[in-house]
């Protein structure tokens, strides 16, 4: 009766694409639409222990982790800086190795956010040891943002402040419009997408009024799953900047007349 109580509870209060699995007593196979670049979808199981319940990962970030560095590498500098700000950032504690979350059925359906999100972005260290540490796509995101957008009228890394004052939710730049909005976010590789789709769905459940853009580093890259998963919440993207400059500019200046 009480895993009936709490699935009912987190159920209710999470996203429709979010549903639950029994895998034994007093444990559920939290399914999300959420996964890694190689379309490994993220693990998430609710499970009791004793008198309280918990979100897990049941090691499974920082298993990947270690395949890609050792313990050394990950354990510190600006790495272990990341992680201890992560877990701190989203109330996640790592425990041996595995990321757990208490939840109860009040903030059951917004804790499986932030514990996706926050698994996420310490997934996203191992980007560090690729070629794309070196890319100039955010700097030449945000030197087109700056040079399209007055700066009175756009928000670097902008957060609601009525529902998400720890700033868990972030858009990249918030461009202000007459009508609504625009949220815009930079997308270079299939984390930070995954992440920005997290975001719009927690968005559109607390009701916010906005326009999603998204801008790709290179679209054509990414794993169509994640790809798909974006393109159901968000509105109108771009797969690259360069070639697309102008279009951009059309766009965002279209909705800053509006």
């Amino acid at each position: 009766m009480v895993s009936e109580t709490i699935v009912s509870a987190c159920q209710g209060s999470a996203n429709d694409q979010v549903r639950f699995l029994a895998d034994g007593p007093g444990r559920f196979r939290v399914l999300t639409p959420f996964g890694f670049d190689d379309g490994d979808l993220l693990t998430v199981v609710l499970k009791r222990e004793g008198d309280r319940w918990l979100l897990s990962d049941e090691g499974q970030v920082f298993m990947r982790l270690s395949y890609l560095l050792d313990d050394r590498a990950l354990h510190s500098g600006t790495r272990q800086a990341i992680i201890v700000n992560t877990l701190s950032s989203f109330g996640l504690q790592d425990r041996d190795g595995e990321l757990v979350l208490p939840v109860g059925p009040e903030d059951c359906g917004e804790g499986i956010f932030a514990f996706t999100q926050a698994a996420l972005r310490i997934a996203d260290i191992k980007l560090w040891t690729r070629e794309i540490i070196h890319s100039t796509f955010l700097q030449d995101f945000g030197a087109l943002l700056s040079d399209i957008v007055p700066e009175s009228a756009r928000q670097l890394g902008w957060h609601d402040p009525v529902h998400d004052r720890a700033a868990n939710y972030v858009v990249d730049c918030r461009v202000e419009a007459q009508d609504k909005p625009l949220f815009v976010f930079a997308l270079p590789n299939e984390e930070r997408i995954s992440i920005a789709t997290i975001t719009l769905h927690q968005f559109r459940d607390w009701g916010l009024r906005y326009t999603p853009l998204g801008i790709f580093e290179e679209q054509e890259r990414i794993n169509p799953k994640v790809l798909a998963r974006y393109s159901d919440i968000g509105d109108k993207l771009f797969s690259h900047i360069p070639g697309n400059e102008e279009s951009i500019r059309a766009y965002i200046e279209e909705h800053l007349a509006a």
